[in-house]
């Protein structure tokens, strides 16, 4: 944009008269019309030493110490004024590099992460083990089986590890064990191995192989699945198999109308791999909140036509994997292993450097265990029974429950010296007074409990 001048100036009038944002200003000094400063469009001088006559707002960079100023007014009196810090005003002491250097204290974050890669304290980050809604991630529990192979039954729902629930339906044979030489990384001591005798060959609609995690409402419940502030789920995981193929990962209401499926592909057999899918909330369907099952977070790694439908989208029916799962048993040598694996709230599971952060310790997860179910036996004098009165043989003991159990458990009671197989009374998700009838002139004691109370 040009500018027409006066033709006939007089000395120290300023032209455009009026000052507008973005344009300069100038001044006639009697020979040339020259660029004033103003508060809105200052001119910046460069020279080592400060400018003679300055108007306010005017700015000068000074070159000897790389500092920029402003000609300030404060209704008194006119000064230059530093209008920006250099780096030499700063600390450098303070200022920490992008790499090498070493912090000298904690740094101190102002709250909790709210989204993703945003910083997180360690005490946020510990807390992941305790959001971990899978119980026996680390397959270190298993009360019922030890680390005896065993076989599953075809068509049927069996427990292997605590917690863990497998079905297998097809033609081949299928096994399980708790395994301790197959770890995916330091830290990590068991994980579950599953493999055919007789390969599969899945013609079946209805053949499956899957292994699941049965969810307490109880439990469940933070998801606020069914509702309109549901929360994604993160599922994580180290998988081995000596197939390579896609899996499916998958969520599901226990009525069977809700599912949710992702495919995930191992890209080398006879390799451990890290996984971590992300389900989004549901906020539909039936998810129950108290002691019932609300559903099943588990792992296919075969299926039939039936059990499979479209992945990565909520669907109405009961699916347990993705159209196009590959069948990881098709041949007779086939296994798969998987371990440390954590279900938490959020968009976010840990790394695989984190996984086994992730995990709770031993002993906490054998207690959250026996809510579910346990299994005990004893030796002589371990459990001892005592008269109920003196005019019978029966004996009594009351064996309190730890912890509270789910529901009211299913018992199977062994013991030694004894008429007839011992039996409970008052029996609740407490515990139960255990029976025993005596033989004559014997002492008797019990030998083993089983109870379960699993969903």
């Amino acid at each position: 944009m040009g500018f027409n001048f006066p033709s006939s100036p007089t000395i120290g009038q300023v032209h455009p008269p009026t000052a507008t944002p973005g344009l300069p200003q100038y001044t006639w000094d009697g020979v040339t019309w020259t660029m004033r400063g103003t508060p809105i469009n200052p001119k910046i001088i460069v020279s080592d030493t400060p400018p003679a006559n300055p108007e306010t707002g005017a700015m000068w960079w000074n070159g000897s110490n790389g500092k920029l100023y402003v000609y300030y007014f404060d209704g008194d009196a006119s000064f230059w004024v530093q209008a920006a810090a250099s780096l030499s005003d700063v600390d450098q002491s303070q200022l920490l590099k992008k790499a090498g250097d070493a912090m000298a204290g904690p740094l101190i974050l102002a709250a909790d992460p709210t989204a993703d890669m945003q910083a997180a304290d360690k005490r946020y980050v510990d807390m992941m083990a305790a959001n971990n809604l899978c119980i026996n991630g680390s397959f270190e529990v298993s009360q019922e089986f030890g680390t005896t192979a065993t076989n599953t039954v075809a068509g049927t729902w069996k427990y292997t590890l605590d917690q863990w629930n497998c079905f297998m339906a097809g033609n081949g044979t299928h096994a399980f064990q708790q395994s301790t030489g197959m770890l995916p990384v330091r830290g990590n001591r068991n994980c579950l191995r599953m493999y055919c005798g007789s390969a599969y060959n899945m013609a079946g609609g209805t053949d499956l192989i899957t292994v699941a995690q049965p969810m307490e409402g109880l439990r469940f419940a933070k998801m606020a699945w069914g509702y309109s502030n549901a929360s994604p789920l993160t599922i994580s995981f180290w998988v081995y198999t000596t197939i390579v193929g896609a899996l499916s990962v998958y969520a599901k209401n226990t009525a069977g109308t809700r599912s949710y499926v992702v495919p995930v592909t191992v890209n080398a057999a006879n390799t451990w791999e890290y996984k971590s899918v992300t389900i989004p909330g549901e906020t539909s369907g039936a998810w129950a909140t108290d002691t019932a099952q609300a559903g099943l977070i588990g792992f296919t790694f075969a299926s039939g036509a039936n059990y499979a439908g479209v992945p990565n989208s909520w669907q109405t029916n009961s699916i347990y994997a993705h159209s196009g799962i590959t069948n990881f048993y098709s041949l007779g040598s086939a296994e798969t292993y998987i371990a440390a694996v954590s279900i938490v709230p959020g968009s976010v599971g840990p790394s695989a450097a984190q996984s086994m952060l992730a995990i709770r310790p031993y002993d906490e997860e054998k207690l959250l265990c026996r809510r579910y179910f346990f299994y005990e036996t004893y030796e002589a004098g371990h459990i001892w029974a005592h008269p109920l009165d003196l005019s019978n043989n029966f004996r009594r003991c009351s064996y309190r429950y730890n912890p509270e159990m789910r529901a009211t458990p299913a018992l199977t009671l062994t013991a030694a010296n004894t008429n007839a197989a011992p039996t409970a009374d008052h029996n609740n998700q407490f515990g139960a007074d255990l029976v025993l009838d005596v033989a004559s002139n014997t002492y008797s004691y019990l030998t083993s409990i089983k109870a379960s109370a699993r969903m």
